[in-house]
């Protein structure tokens, strides 16, 4: 996002109004649901995006954590109205055919941008090392049956953040437990462990190779042995923890990079 775009929506009193009166000069209901949803998770995606740079100073930051917050809040909250809802959905029930495959699509749409504003939410909770509000983010997408692997992979991020640094958060017990669950999830879902998880999970286990890591019953060890086995590729560039635990343990990937 370029800054003097970023730049508008930090000066605004209300960024959310922005982005409706935005939505609105474009020529859709200022309220509408789906323009007004994609165009401030657009925004909420860029802002993020800044905020991560290592030139933007910590007010800044902090400041477009809040923002964004406060904007995936608004998108949450406006999904929450049933399709049949006038004032969200120009779509009354019908029994016709195009009208039902319409209303269909409406859900796939609203489910992907859904999807798309838990990851933000997620994200800024890894940044503030906020694994409490991790958590209770992550019980919703489940009860919604939204969980997607890039919420599960920031989730584990902020696991990792809280159980390391300046103020640890929780115990190596509580970090187990987080792990075993979105390894379940992951598997309940549908995904597969790719190399960025496992990296993140040999991170958050200390490369301790006979930790019990929530994989099944598997150590760390052996849980990184069977990824391998099965295809697993790590990358000396985006998984370094991964790529230097399986060096030192003698773990050979069937297709080097």
């Amino acid at each position: 996002m370029p800054m003097s775009i970023a730049k508008h929506y930090l000066d605004h009193p209300t960024p959310v109004e922005a982005i409706s009166e935005t939505v609105a000069a474009s020529g859709f209901k200022k309220r509408d649901f789906g323009h007004m949803s994609y165009s401030g998770l657009l925004v909420a995606d860029g802002l993020m995006a800044y905020a991560l740079q290592s030139t933007t100073d910590s007010p800044t930051r902090s400041k477009i954590f809040s923002i964004v917050k406060s904007i995936v809040e608004s998108v949450q909250s406006t999904s929450a109205s049933p399709l049949s809802s006038s004032s969200q959905w120009p779509l009354p029930p019908s029994p016709n055919p195009s009208a039902q495959s319409l209303a269909r699509g409406y859900e796939v749409v609203r489910a992907g941008l859904m999807k798309s504003a838990d990851r933000i939410h997620m994200t800024v909770c890894r940044e503030e090392v906020d694994i409490e509000k991790a958590v209770k983010l992550l019980d919703a997408a489940k009860k919604a049956n939204r969980v997607s692997s890039n919420l599960l992979l920031r989730f584990l991020e902020t696991v990792h953040r809280s159980l390391n640094g300046e103020h640890r958060k929780i115990t190596d017990k509580d970090a187990f437990g987080h792990v075993q669950r979105a390894t379940k999830l992951l598997e309940g879902s549908g995904y597969t462990t790719n190399a960025s998880f496992m990296d993140v999970i040999v991170r958050i286990f200390k490369s301790d190779g006979n930790a019990p890591c929530g994989i099944i019953d598997y150590t760390l060890l052996e849980a990184v042995q069977g990824w391998a086995g099965a295809g697993g590729v790590a990358s000396t560039i985006a998984n370094p923890t991964l790529r230097e635990f399986m060096s030192s343990n003698g773990i050979k990937m069937l297709v080097e990079e």
